[in-house]
């Protein structure tokens, strides 16, 4: 009620539906604040706050009220990454499009950009580079997949199953919705149908990454070493841009006492990203624990002089300075 009381107030003011909608989320949000959690339209506006998929989906309800189409799309930021005990959770950035009303195309002219307004958290200069427009199933399997993962890390399994089944409904074959359905299964047991999961996603999905780590988890847990080595092979040849799943894959490998995997894991991800100083300390002690100690000592070297803050600065000292005193 209160909004459609604004878009009767406001429309002599001669703005277009799309900016109406607009201008009155800006009021609404002034407030916001941001949180991991996806929420309906009601509660992200009860509660003032929310990810960018809640501001989405919130954009979408009060854009179906006044009769605008919106689009969304898919922006290229650095990934976040969340964890939750032996759970490790990406977020993608997502921002919704108030489209023109009013505009028409010509047949003589050729579109390239629908004109609109964009609603994100952040300004145009944060908010990363546009990599793809997200159709409305796509953002429908987005909602089912994030409620699905919030259930996951709750484990509450039954629910995270039946919102996941939902989220491939729209989206058949999303590989993060088939990983978290595989991760279900392993969770609660049933090993045999997790795989055959992998192997659908690995025949299906693009993104075969995220799947291949948690396969190779679940052949280690398995106690099927040799299978687990061969999956092992395919990650290596495979181009991720993110450090931080080398980094993950890393540490798994350091945990299961395999140093000579972690180091090379650990070496991809600073190749990418030279300047995480937290990637240079732990390959260190990977190669501190693989026995090689002037390349541990160098490995210190490297993360002292791509460490900023003092503390940590003089942290990283105290450990060259007890490495260089053993050798």
């Amino acid at each position: 009620e209160a909004f459609d009381d604004y878009l009767e107030s406001s429309a002599p003011e001669g703005l277009g539906r799309h900016r109406q909608v607009s201008d009155y989320l800006q009021v609404v949000t002034e407030n916001f604040h941001y949180q991991g959690e996806t929420l309906t339209a009601a509660d992200a506006l009860a509660m003032r706050s929310g990810n960018c998929l809640s501001l989405a989906i919130l954009t979408t309800a009060l854009a179906r009220q006044a009769g605008v189409e919106v689009g969304y799309q898919l922006a290229d930021d650095l990934p976040v990454f969340e964890f939750h005990g032996d759970v490790v959770k990406k977020g993608v950035h997502v921002r919704t499009v108030l489209y023109d009303p009013e505009w028409q195309a010509r047949e003589e002219e050729l579109t390239l950009r629908r004109p609109g307004v964009r609603v994100d958290y952040f300004s145009s200069a944060l908010g990363g580079r546009y990599i793809g427009n997200l159709d409305a199933s796509e953002y429908m399997a987005m909602y089912y997949r994030n409620v699905a993962t919030n259930a996951f890390e709750e484990g509450d399994y039954t629910t995270a199953y039946w919102y996941a089944v939902e989220s491939l409904r729209f989206a058949p074959d999303q590989s993060d919705a088939l990983n978290l359905l595989a991760l279900i299964n392993r969770r609660t047991g049933d090993l045999t149908k997790a795989e055959e999961i992998y192997h659908y996603g690995l025949e299906r999905a693009g993104d075969k990454l995220t799947l291949l780590k948690n396969y190779r988890a679940l052949l280690l847990l398995s106690g099927r070493q040799e299978d687990a080595r061969e999956v092992e092979r395919r990650l290596v040849r495979m181009d991720d841009p993110s450090p931080f799943s080398w980094l993950q894959l890393a540490r798994s490998a350091q945990q299961e006492g395999d140093y000579r995997q972690a180091i090379i894991f650990y070496r991809r991800a600073l190749e990418i990203a030279p300047y995480l100083h937290e990637g240079h300390l732990a390959l260190a002690q990977a190669y501190y624990h693989a026995g090689r100690r002037r390349r541990a000592l160098a490995s210190l070297n490297d993360a002292l002089e791509n460490a900023q803050r003092t503390s940590t600065r003089e942290l990283y000292q105290a450990k060259v300075e007890a490495l260089r005193s053993e050798l």
